[in-house]
């Protein structure tokens, strides 16, 4: 399983429940440049003025920046605004100094995103532990997203987007565990993530009946690849558990599989 992530803006939260990963030392939220609010967001500022922007991103910028700088500081906006320069205007170390700003206000997209920075070495040196930390205490901050990027750190599912070799090992339970979480929660790429886990070939994990619920959930719930993985179980791979007398259950679910992608191109020729 492979994924290109994404930055975390901020959303509404969903809980999680039960714990995640293995309970170690807590990275600390490094004091934020400058030892407030205002030179992180000042810098950031001037910055903004020297680059070329539309009409509209100045005022989205404007309005971000004046919530960030008020009296009681907006983890959201400073988490925005972190997003903006990590994914928009590119200035990885702005970036860094407005998630830290974020996450000392309680920004558990912020922790997500601190994790993200660490894991693919975003203006710091890659530091998968370190990672790994901000990741479980978003976790267990309620965040689901970061669950199931726990799960993938486990499952060792991106070593093509890694700049170097992995230090962190990957643990099919502990991934298990983690994609389980989220996906109890209602995380919907968790649920393909979980089905598909339970589907490999380690014999540990395996589990048909339970990998084909959450990829019948994945799929009800919209997630693209969950179709065609259930088409692919019931048609080509050897089952131990589940006979499929006629190909009936394989049928279905290329068929339904076709059918979504006939409506989504229908959807797009609309647009």
């Amino acid at each position: 399983m492979s994924r290109v992530l994404r930055l975390r803006r901020s959303r509404t939260r969903r809980g999680a429940t039960g714990s995640v990963g293995r309970r170690g030392e807590n990275p600390p939220i490094p004091p934020t440049p400058g030892g407030s609010m205002l030179p992180i967001l000042s810098l950031a500022l001037a910055h903004w003025r020297g680059q070329s922007a539309t009409p509209a991103e100045r005022q989205r910028y404007a309005e971000l920046h004046g919530r960030a700088a008020a009296p009681v500081a907006s983890a959201e906006a400073l988490n925005e605004l972190g997003c903006l320069w990590l994914a928009g205007q590119r200035d990885e170390r702005l970036a860094r100094g407005l998630f830290i700003a974020a996450a000392r206000y309680g920004s558990l997209e912020a922790l997500f995103n601190l994790g993200y920075i660490h894991w693919y070495g975003k203006g710091v040196a890659v530091n998968e532990r370190k990672a790994l930390a901000y990741y479980q205490r978003a976790a267990e901050g309620g965040s689901l997203d970061a669950c199931y990027e726990m799960g993938q750190v486990y499952v060792g599912s991106d070593d093509e987007y890694l700049p170097t070799s992995r230090t962190v090992a990957a643990d099919l339970q502990r991934a298990h565990q983690c994609f389980r979480i989220a996906a109890e929660g209602g995380h919907c790429e968790a649920m393909f993530a979980l089905g598909d886990l339970l589907l490999g070939t380690d014999s540990s994990t395996r589990d048909e009946a339970g990998g084909l619920y959450w990829l019948m959930c994945a799929a009800g719930h919209g997630q693209p690849l969950a179709a065609d993985r259930l088409a692919r179980f019931y048609l080509d791979e050897p089952r131990l558990e589940m006979p499929d007398p006629g190909n009936l259950m394989g049928d279905f679910w290329r068929n339904y599989r076709m059918r979504r992608e006939g409506l989504v191109t229908d959807e797009m020729e609309k647009g």
